[in-house]
């Protein structure tokens, strides 16, 4: 059997409490792609995404936020 791999990316929103959901929101989402098996996957902050403003709030779709 294959062993299952992973690939994509998830944004992470910022917020200015401890409580997380719910929270403010400082506009500040932070792309991190997510690649590899599983039971061992490897992970790194897209600066690319960063730098050009697409990680930056808005203009992604609120219903494609992954809360954790």
């Amino acid at each position: 059997m294959k062993p299952l791999k992973i690939a994509g990316i998830v944004l992470l929103l910022i917020v200015a409490t401890a409580g997380g959901q719910g929270g403010q929101e400082l506009g500040l989402t932070i792309p991190v792609r997510i690649t590899g098996p599983l039971d061992h996957p490897a992970y790194r902050i897209e600066f690319s995404a960063l730098a050009g403003g697409e990680g930056q709030g808005g203009g992604e779709d609120k219903n494609s936020r992954m809360s954790c």
